[in-house]
């Protein structure tokens, strides 16, 4: 029962995020155009950089560690786990333990739960109750959102193919060094090449 904004004599509730990429972002946005008070944590000092930049003034940028996690767990209402890691397991950012810390009433929304979750007791499409906090585990959340998520995938699609496409009748011009090329590319004539698959990647955090 915790009004986000807050009103009159009430201070606002407050919203932890993990992770500033799409999701992380958009969640932030809607907390704070709430009335929320907004932390965002990520461990990319550049992206912590730029939302500083473009995020509403009562949005925290704030490395991520274990220790600045902690701290901002025990006071959080609101919790929202956006932190994948393409092709590997979501890193568990909430240890069964740090729960306790949390406020009765509490909620996490997972978004990593199909990945294995940010939170330790995340259950994939299922909501639980651990230690008072209500933790919520929803699978598939794009088919949720339907109509957006597939304007948001054409969108995408489309500025990733449109750089590629020359004049008519012309080959795609394939720029092999571009980055974005370079994580989409899967092969080469016949050959696998992403290192994902070929046993050379490293694990990045996005």
């Amino acid at each position: 029962g915790v009004l986000l904004g807050g009103v009159p004599g009430v201070e606002p509730g407050r919203v932890l995020i993990l992770g500033g990429g799409v999701v992380g972002t958009c969640a932030a946005q809607v907390a704070s155009g709430m009335g929320a008070d907004v932390a965002i944590f990520d461990i990319n000092i550049d992206r912590l950089r730029e939302l500083s930049h473009i995020m509403p003034h009562k949005v925290n940028t704030v490395y991520s560690d274990p220790h600045a996690v902690h701290e901002h767990l025990a006071m959080a209402d609101l919790v929202v786990g956006a932190v994948l890691i393409a092709g590997a397991k979501a890193p568990k950012l909430i240890p069964r333990e740090d729960l306790k810390l949390m406020k009765p009433g509490s909620v996490i929304v997972d978004l990593a739960v199909e990945m294995g979750g940010n939170c330790a007791l995340s259950v994939s499409g299922k909501v639980v109750v651990r230690h008072g906090v209500t933790i919520v585990g929803h699978a598939n959340v794009p088919s949720r959102l339907a109509e957006d998520s597939s304007a948001l995938y054409a969108r995408n699609l489309l500025n990733f193919i449109t750089p590629m496409v020359g004049e008519k009748g012309k080959p795609l011009n394939i720029d092999r060094d571009d980055e974005i090329i370079k994580g989409a590319l899967v092969t080469i004539g016949g050959k696998v090449v992403h290192p994902d698959l070929t046993g050379k990647g490293k694990e990045k955090g996005k």
